[in-house]
Order: structure tokens, then sequence, then C-alpha cells
């Protein structure tokens, strides 16, 4: 089971960290906005927030980050810098893009 939450893991308490790990469990999160933009620009912030993600994927749960307003390849590098090949981590793709309009029209 995966629960989309809204929120920055580096801003939670320890409390609110813990109270997350118990309800998750061995189940998922998934982010919508996993390494915002206030956050990267912030070396403290980002700090914390790889430090919650170690402790919350070392919990056991799985995460899925799903780059909204977030450069892709940004969050793809910033996560392999302390990625455990052992953790449950996955980027999910963006899939709600409006079509190409042109393409459709030549088709006809």
């Amino acid at each position: 089971m995966i629960f989309n939450i809204s929120l920055h893991v580096g801003m939670l308490s320890d409390e609110e960290a813990r109270e997350l790990m118990d309800a998750v469990r061995d189940n998922g999160i998934a982010l919508e906005m996993p390494w915002s933009p206030i956050i990267q620009s912030n070396p403290a912030a980002t700090a914390k927030a790889q430090a919650r993600y170690r402790q919350l994927l070392d919990s056991g749960m799985a995460i899925v980050l799903i780059p909204v307003n977030t450069d892709q390849e940004a969050l793809a590098r910033w996560v392999r810098t302390w990625k455990k090949p052992t953790d449950h981590l996955y980027m999910s793709g963006i899939f709600w893009k409006a079509p190409d309009t042109a393409a459709s029209v030549a088709v006809r």
C-alpha cells in the first residue's frame, strides 16, 4: 500500500517522523515535492531532508519520489549521493502532460 502524502520530510520533527514510520511500517509513501526548489537552495534544509529520508528508508518503508516542479535529473543526481542499494526508493514518471496536438493532427 502506498500513501500519497504532501510534506517535506526534512521538516518533520522526530516525533512526527516516528508517528509516520509507525503508521506506514513496511508499506510506502509517495511524495509530490520530494526535494523542492526551496529545500534545494538551502544546504541545511537539504542535509535535514537527506537525514530524514535515510531514517525513513532504514525503517523499511518504500518511498516513491514524484518530481513535480523539480528537475528530475537533478533529483536523481542528489538521490544517488545517499541512496543505498537495498533501499526501496523509486522515482515516478510524470504522465499527466497534455498530448502533442500537432502530432495528433498529422496522424489524421
